[in-house]
C-alpha cells in the first residue's frame, strides 16, 4: 500500500468518527429534549391534576356551604349571624374555607306560575353568595370558585290539603273548595249531590276566588280518579275549573270530571294544567317529629305542659307540670305555673277516669255507681273532687263564664301543690274514656305577658321559630296509645275564640299548639276581636278532634231544648246518646297537621270532609254550621288515637256532621301569616358559578 493511499484511509476513518461523534452528540441532545419534554409534561400532567384536585376540593366547598343552608331553613330558621363566617374542613390532604354572603333584595315571595306543579302557592326565595377557595397544607392556593345560589320556601298550609297517602274527597252536601291540593298518593273525587240550574251549581266544586286565589292546582303523584276508593261507585257532581275565562267573567271555567275512574293524560289535558297526575312526590316531615322528647317538635317548644300520670298523689291525684327539653320536670316554670292556676282556677284541669263501666243517668242527680258520682273515681273524697256537681262544674256554665260557684275548683296535693281535676270524658269514635289535659289557652297566654319578665313561662314576643309553640301531653302507662282498659290520652283548648296577642304588629308571630295525642278544640278559636285580632295558627297533633260551642255555652234552657239532657252539660253528656249532645254554629282559624285513618275495602275513612273528627249532633233546628279557615295536611294514619270512622247509620253513636263552610286561608299566603313551626318543602338551585385555577 502506498504511503498516499494509507493516509487516505486515515482520513477517511477520521470523517468516520467525527460523523459518529456529531451523530452521538445529536443523539445525547435529541434523548436530553426528549426527557426534558417528558419531565415537563409529567410537570404539567401533575399540575393539572393538582388543580383539578384543587378544583374539586374547592366545588365541596360550596355544595357544603348549598346543604348547610338548605338544612338551616329545613329547621324554621333563616341564616344569619356566624352562619355568614368562613367556615373550613379538611379534604384529601387540602384545606377548603368556604364563605356565605346575603344578595341585596332578598327575601322576595312571588306566585309559583299557572301550569307549574302547586301553581298559585307562594314561594319565598332567598339568594345568596358563596366562595370557596382549596388550598395546601404549605398554604398555597390551587383553586378559588364563586357561586350564587337560590332558596325556594314552600310551606305545606299553603296548601287547602296536603295528603302524603291517599286523599278522598267525597262530601255529602255540597261543598265548594278553593285552594291548592295536593296528595302523594291517588286523589279520590266523588259527590253525594248533583249540581243544577245554569251555570251548574252544586256537588262538589273546586274553583278559584279571585283577587286572592286566581288560580286551581289539583295535582296527585298518583292517579286522579273520579269515584269512591271503598267500592265501586261514582256519583253526583264533581267539577273542577280550567285554567281559561273564555266567557270572561273574571272567573275560570268549571269542567265536570266524567265518571270514568282514572283519569287519563288525554282527559287531564282538557283542564290545561288545572288538574295533573304522576307528579313528583314531596319530601316532607316523617310523622316523628311530634313525639314527646324525641320529636324535632317537642325539642323546638316554647312551653311543655304535661298531666303526669306515672304516680299519683296518696289522694289518687295527679300533678299537672312543666317540662324540660329531656322530659323531666321544671322546678321554677312549674311554681310559675302554679302561680297562674292559683290566680285562674278552671283554667288548666284533667279529666279523671272512673274506675269501672258506669250507667249514662242524668248528672244532676247522681246515684252511686253513675259515671258523674265522686265515688266513681279513685281518690274520691271531699278534698278530691268536694261535692258531685265539681264532678262535671256547674250544670248551667260554660268552661269559661262559670256563672256559680262549683266551677272545676283546684285540690291541694299531699305536697302542697296545686291540681284540679274533674268527671271522665268518654270518646265514642274510640270507645275509651280519656285522661285529658285541659288548656284555657287565651288566659295563659294573657296572664303570661301581664307578668314581669322574671316571672313569665315564656317570652310572649317569641320568634325564634316563628312565634309561640306551646307543647300539651299527657304521659303515663298509655302514652304510646296502647288501648287498654278503654282508656286513651289527649288534650283539650278551650275558651280562646281570641289569642290575646296586641294588634297593629306588622309580622304578627301566632300560637301554634302541638300534641303527641289527640287534640280537641273545643268552642270557636281564633276569631279575633278589633284589640286582639286573628293571629298565624296551627294545630298539630296525632288527631285532631272539634267540639262545638253547644258542648258547654249555651244557657242551659237552650241547652235542653236542643236536646241536652238536663243537668248533664260539659263533658257529662259525652256519655249521653247522640241526641243528648246538641251542637251549634263554631268558628275556627288555624291550620290542621294530624293523622287520618286509611280507607280499606268496605270501610271508608270519612275523607277529607271529615278530616276533623266530630262528637256531636250538629243537626239541631237545622243543620249547624262549622266555618273553619286555614289549610289540612295529613302525614299519614294516627299512630295513637286510631278507632274507625264511622257514619251517622244505625247503631252509631258519634255525630251527625255540620254543614262545612270550609276553605283554605289565603293570610297565609304571606309569609309573616304562616303559623309557627310551619313544615315547608325546601329547594336549593345553583343559578351561577364562577372559577379561578392558580
Amino acid at each position: 500500500m502506498t504511503r498516499r493511499t494509507k493516509e487516505r484511509k486515515r482520513g477517511e476513518e477520521g470523517f468516520v468518527l467525527v460523523a459518529v461523534l456529531g451523530l452521538m452528540v445529536l443523539m445525547l441532545g435529541v434523548a436530553a429534549a426528549l426527557h426534558s419534554g417528558v419531565i415537563a409534561e409529567a410537570q404539567l400532567r401533575a399540575s393539572h391534576v393538582r388543580a383539578m384536585s384543587g378544583f374539586y376540593a374547592a366545588e365541596s366547598g360550596i355544595n357544603h356551604g348549598m346543604a348547610d343552608y338548605k338544612n338551616i331553613f329545613a329547621s324554621y330558621r333563616v341564616p344569619s349571624g356566624s352562619d355568614f363566617t368562613p367556615h373550613s374542613f379538611t379534604l384529601n390532604g387540602r384545606n377548603v374555607v368556604y364563605e356565605m354572603t346575603a344578595i341585596p333584595g332578598f327575601p322576595k315571595q312571588f306566585p309559583l306560575p299557572a301550569g307549574t306543579q302547586f301553581a298559585g302557592l307562594d314561594s319565598i326565595q332567598y339568594q345568596y353568595a358563596v366562595t370557596s377557595t382549596s388550598s395546601t397544607t404549605a398554604g398555597d392556593t390551587e383553586a378559588t370558585i364563586g357561586s350564587q345560589f337560590q332558596v325556594d320556601n314552600i310551606p305545606l298550609f299553603q296548601f287547602l290539603a296536603f295528603y302524603v297517602s291517599d286523599l278522598e274527597i267525597l262530601p255529602g252536601p255540597t261543598m265548594n273548595l278553593t285552594g291548592p291540593v295536593h296528595t302523594n298518593g291517588t286523589l279520590y273525587l266523588n259527590s253525594d249531590t248533583a249540581c243544577s240550574g245554569s251555570p251548574c251549581t252544586g256537588g262538589l266544586a273546586i274553583a278559584d276566588s279571585p283577587p286572592a286565589m286566581p288560580t286551581v292546582s289539583v295535582t296527585a303523584s298518583g292517579n286522579i280518579f273520579r269515584g269512591r276508593k271503598d267500592r265501586s261507585a261514582c256519583t253526583g257532581t264533581v267539577q273542577v275549573s280550567k285554567l281559561v275565562d273564555a266567557n270572561h267573567n273574571g272567573l275560570l271555567d268549571p269542567v265536570q270530571v266524567p265518571c270514568s275512574g282514572v283519569l287519563s293524560s288525554a282527559q287531564l289535558s282538557g283542564w290545561l294544567g288545572a288538574m295533573k297526575a304522576h307528579q313528583p312526590v314531596v319530601q316532607v316531615p316523617q310523622p316523628g317529629l311530634l313525639d314527646r322528647v324525641t320529636g324535632e317538635y317537642w325539642q323546638k317548644a316554647t312551653l311543655r305542659i304535661a298531666l303526669d300520670l306515672t304516680a299519683a298523689d296518696a289522694t289518687g291525684l295527679y300533678r299537672i307540670v312543666v317540662q324540660d327539653i329531656d322530659g323531666n320536670t321544671d322546678g321554677a316554670l312549674t311554681a310559675r305555673l302554679q302561680t297562674f292556676m292559683q290566680a285562674n282556677p278552671g283554667r288548666i284541669f284533667y279529666n279523671d277516669v272512673p274506675t269501672a263501666t258506669h250507667t249514662q243517668s242524668n248528672c244532676s242527680s247522681p246515684n252511686a255507681g253513675d259515671f258523674c258520682h265522686r265515688a266513681s273515681y279513685v281518690g274520691s273524697g271531699a278534698a278530691a273532687f268536694g261535692s258531685n256537681a265539681e264532678v262535671y262544674a256547674c250544670p248551667q256554665a260554660s268552661l269559661v263564664n262559670y256563672g256559680c260557684t262549683t266551677y272545676v275548683a283546684n285540690r291541694t296535693l299531699s305536697d302542697g301543690t296545686l291540681t284540679a281535676r274533674r268527671g271522665g270524658f268518654y270518646n265514642n269514635r274510640e270507645e275509651a274514656w280519656v285522661y285529658m289535659l285541659n288548656v284555657n289557652v287565651h288566659d295563659l297566654l294573657a296572664w303570661n305577658r301581664a307578668q314581669a319578665s322574671g316571672s313569665r313561662l315564656f317570652d310572649p314576643d317569641e320568634a325564634t321559630y316563628g312565634g309561640v309553640v306551646l307543647y300539651l301531653t299527657v304521659v303515663g302507662p298509655y302514652s304510646t296509645g296502647t288501648l287498654r282498659n278503654g282508656i286513651r290520652y289527649g288534650v283539650r283548648v278551650f275558651g280562646s275564640s281570641d289569642l290575646d296577642f296586641p294588634s297593629g304588629v306588622p309580622d304578627p308571630t301566632g300560637l301554634t299548639v302541638i300534641s303527641d295525642q289527640a287534640v280537641y278544640v273545643e268552642g270557636s278559636y281564633n276569631v279575633g276581636t278589633v284589640l286582639k285580632p286573628k293571629q298565624p295558627a296551627a294545630f298539630m297533633a296525632d288527631t285532631v278532634n272539634v267540639l262545638s260551642n253547644g258542648w258547654s255555652g249555651p244557657p242551659d234552657s237552650a241547652w235542653t231544648s236542643a236536646g241536652g239532657a238536663p243537668g248533664c252539660r260539659n263533658d257529662c253528656q259525652s256519655y249521653q246518646p247522640l241526641a243528648n249532645r246538641p251542637g251549634a254554629n263554631t268558628t275556627i282559624y288555624a291550620a290542621f297537621l294530624a293523622g287520618v285513618e286509611s280507607t280499606t275495602p268496605g270501610n271508608y275513612n270519612g275523607g277529607f270532609e271529615n278530616y276533623p273528627r266530630f262528637h256531636e249532633n250538629w243537626n239541631v233546628g237545622g243543620q249547624q254550621m262549622l266555618t273553619y279557615r286555614g289549610s289540612f295536611v295529613s302525614l299519614g294514619p294516627p299512630s295513637r288515637a286510631n278507632g274507625s270512622w264511622c257514619g251517622t247509620g244505625t247503631g252509631c253513636n258519634i255525630y251527625n256532621p255540620p254543614r262545612r263552610n270550609w276553605n283554605y286561608d289565603t293570610d297565609f299566603q304571606v309569609v309573616e301569616n304562616l303559623p309557627p313551626l310551619t313544615p315547608r318543602v325546601v329547594a336549593v338551585q345553583q343559578i351561577l358559578f364562577t372559577e379561578n385555577f392558580r
